[in-house]
């Protein structure tokens, strides 16, 4: 039996235009009481001018169980920026409508402009200078439940599940998307008393973004170069805000440990569209012109999952920096160097001309002239490794990888072994013996 129609199905629908970009972002939540009937939830985009009919902008590529649509049209409008935006959920082909939201979010014009270039010169600041990019994974408050969780119950996820990561809903967060952090304070401690294992103590600090999309409690946020996953904590501070709406804040996050349970919780990322890589377009409201139409409907595209490599690398976070021609056989995990003609060869520590050369690991094997994928940050794991957990790894012979590395040309640190099997990259500048 189908839930009524006029049902308040919407938590919320945002609607969030860069001002980088021009694009619009339609972010958007459902009741997490609501249980789906079918398996998967199909969400519809919708626009129209005020006083208009709505055109539907992706109709036939809908947004799968996600809350995060990228409209990448411009539409004209009149002084009043009266646009608006709203969502459709398909489930078991009933369509259930959310509530219309007009770009602007209420603010005027000029309340428009100052929030659009405080934060135009922040994103800016942060990217050139003082920022630290990484990934937000937004945990999940609603969607197909998982079978570790029964919410009529009130019984509590298992947070080792594999499928939800103790977020109680089928994969546990959605896609990440790039999040720029900026540290304002220096990482502390804070020494807690722990009933099994004694004192432990976490790293906690704090740092200032520009909240968009919304950050919550329980959130991940990943640093795109070290690895390391931080815990979005509670409280928050508005740093700046305009007519209410917040601009810039500094949240609080803890470091979790290595052997944490979360950081099995893939990456898998937005495609990157726009400028300066804003990929979803984040930022505030704002207008598109000042004409008297709206302007007929272009090309509209949802933000395509990129998935991470399949196979062992699944076990753990990686992050894949670019696409690359090889210029010779490899195989997973090799090392790996771009040479004069800008393909991809294996690196040697034994050949002092690799010196310093030394991009990532290769993804997966391929043959000479194939585009393969090379990791440069994160972790790895590769089963056939059998490593000393807490020992530096360095690039060995013939792009392999050693913990011991007397009697080479140089020495390049890759990482640290985690595990037996696992690395936490962190690739330095070499050193020539």
């Amino acid at each position: 039996m189908a839930i009524p129609t006029s049902t308040p199905i919407f938590k919320f629908v945002k609607t969030v235009v860069s001002p980088v970009n021009g694009f619009t972002t339609i972010p958007w939540a459902i009741s997490p009481g609501y249980k789906p009937v079918a398996g998967h939830l199909y969400f519809y985009v919708e626009v129209a001018y005020s006083g208009g009919e709505f055109v539907r902008v992706n109709p036939t590529d809908p947004v799968i169980d996600n809350n995060l649509f990228l409209d990448t049209n411009k539409y004209t409008c009149n002084i009043m920026g009266d646009i608006y935006y709203r969502v459709v959920l398909s489930d078991n082909n009933v369509e259930y409508f959310s509530i219309p939201e007009k770009i602007g979010n209420g603010l005027n014009r000029t309340d428009l402009k100052i929030v659009n270039e405080t934060m135009r010169k922040k994103y800016v600041q942060m990217v050139k200078c003082t920022g630290i990019r990484g990934y937000l994974l937004r945990r999940k408050d609603w969607g197909t439940f998982c079978t570790c969780y029964d919410i009529d119950l009130g019984n509590t996820p298992s947070v080792t599940c594999p499928d939800c990561f103790g977020a109680g809903f089928v994969g546990g967060y959605y896609t990440g998307v790039e999040f720029w952090m900026e540290d304002v304070t220096k990482g502390g401690t804070e020494r807690r008393r722990d009933g099994e294992t004694g004192v432990e103590i976490s790293h906690v600090k704090k740092s200032r973004c520009i909240p968009y999309p919304s950050i919550a409690a329980d959130d991940i946020w990943v640093d795109a170069y070290s690895g390391d996953r931080y815990k979005i904590n509670p409280e928050s501070v508005q740093e700046v805000f305009v007519r209410g709406v917040s601009v810039i804040e500094i949240v609080s996050m803890e470091k979790l440990p290595p052997t944490d349970y979360l950081y099995n919780v893939p990456v898998t990322t937005e495609a990157v569209t726009g400028t300066i890589g804003w990929m979803t377009g984040f930022g505030m409201v704002s207008y598109q012109t000042d004409m008297q139409s709206l302007s007929a409907p272009g090309v509209f595209r949802t933000p395509t999952p990129t998935p991470v490599p399949p196979g062992p690398l699944m076990q753990a976070a990686q992050y894949i920096e670019n696409t690359f021609t090889l210029g010779e056989n490899s195989t997973s995990y090799q090392i790996v160097r771009v040479d004069s003609s800008s393909t991809l060869m294996l690196a040697d520590a034994n050949t002092i001309g690799h010196l310093d050369q030394v991009i990532g690991f290769v993804s997966e094997s391929a043959t000479a002239g194939d585009q393969v994928r090379v990791i440069n940050g994160g972790n790895i794991v590769n089963p056939a490794w059998t490593l000393i957990p807490g020992a530096t790894v360095y690039l060995g012979a013939t792009g392999g990888i050693t913990q011991s590395p007397v009697g080479l040309s140089f020495v390049q640190m890759l990482g640290v072994a985690v595990t037996a099997t696992r690395v936490l990259v962190n690739i330095q500048r070499g050193i020539a013996q």
